[in-house]
């Protein structure tokens, strides 16, 4: 990396006798003791690249989900308490990751990461209804439309025209 502080990479994976996947663009920053990647990319099956940039290894704790309950309920409280603003309906929409939505075609490293980020989804949704909220999921809808296209960019979590269409639809 010489001096900078930033770089970015250019990578391409095939799965052994299979099509290479297309070139897909990492940022590497530098850290305070080494090198960091923002994302873990892995390769799934034929040659899809998977990239987290969100760690799910660690569940919000009882007192953690305890102070996100007292501050959405202050939230929104506060929004109901002016006038106009009395009947607002609060919805959360819960946008899942690629690697979620094409679960099947994950390599088998990432599938304890997935059910761990189901189990927070599961949780963060839990905590927004018990506040009032609407919670809209979109992670079956995507997954029921994986065949109208690609629903996700090469290796992060943005939705292509298709995703963000099958996205608005739901």
């Amino acid at each position: 990396m010489g001096d900078e502080d930033e770089v970015v990479v250019r990578l391409q994976a095939a799965v052994a006798d299979k099509n290479r996947s297309r070139v897909a663009k990492v940022t590497v920053k530098r850290g305070s003791e080494k090198i960091q990647p923002v994302t873990e990319v892995a390769v799934g099956e034929a040659s899809r690249l998977f990239a987290t940039e969100h760690d799910h290894e660690i569940m919000p704790d009882t007192g953690t989900l305890s102070v996100m309950e007292t501050e959405l309920q202050a939230f929104t409280e506060r929004v109901r308490n002016h006038g106009f603003l009395k009947e607002t309906k609060f919805i959360n929409v819960m946008i899942p990751s690629s690697a979620s939505v094409y679960a099947d075609a994950a390599p088998d490293h990432l599938q304890s990461t997935l059910k761990k980020a189901e189990e927070y989804r599961s949780v963060i949704r839990a905590l927004y209804e018990k506040c009032g909220w609407t919670v809209l999921d979109l992670t079956e809808d995507l997954r029921e439309n994986t065949g109208i296209g690609k629903l996700y960019g090469l290796t992060f979590d943005r939705w292509t025209d298709s995703g963000a269409y099958v996205g608005y639809r739901s």
